[in-house]
């Protein structure tokens, strides 16, 4: 018997809803991170891979018998929410202090964070607490961080743990 192919699906209303909360929670409209988000359902899968398809892309690709890759990949959903790739991440750089506030990180920072490691605030040039958008000094997108801050004796400290760095790539073969 031969499996099923993935086919390009139109995002459910949960799924929209949790593109939506990602997106206000980097202050942006959902037209900022997708136009026509799209998902790849593929069978017995446990999470969804979120793509943004332009019309004649999708026009096209109706057509396929099976496909594994459309449009931008923006990430993926699960049963947690939504976790953002590192296309979403070059696409929304460009954003960064105009419509929205990102992570900047000095050189030992960025290699620290490129190695997945937890930047602590002497290599953070700017914070942002949460999710963002993580850049080197050149403005250059490293990826995605979530920012925090931990409390050490008097005092609170800045951190950025890695969500998604392009360091990935060569940790694990992306």
């Amino acid at each position: 018997m031969q499996a099923k192919a993935p086919r390009l699906m139109r995002l459910t209303d949960d799924m929209l809803k949790k593109l939506k909360e990602f997106a206000e929670a980097l202050g942006l409209p959902m037209s900022a991170i997708a136009t026509r988000p799209y998902y790849l359902e593929v069978p017995d899968g446990n999470y969804y891979d979120i793509f943004d398809v332009t019309g004649r892309v999708e026009e096209v690709v109706s057509r396929l018998p099976s496909l594994y890759s459309v449009g931008l990949y923006l990430g993926y959903i699960d049963r947690e929410g939504f976790h953002p790739g590192l296309p979403l991440a070059q696409r929304l750089a460009n954003k960064c202090f105009a419509s929205m506030d990102c992570t900047v990180l000095d050189e030992y920072g960025t290699k620290v964070f490129l190695y997945g490691k937890e930047v602590t605030e002497e290599y953070i040039v700017k914070f942002k607490e949460g999710i963002s958008v993580v850049l080197d000094t050149s403005l250059e997108p490293l990826g995605w961080g979530s920012g925090s801050y931990i409390r050490l004796k008097s005092r609170r400290v800045a951190r950025v743990e890695p969500v998604k760095d392009l360091g990935w790539y060569l940790r694990r073969g992306g």
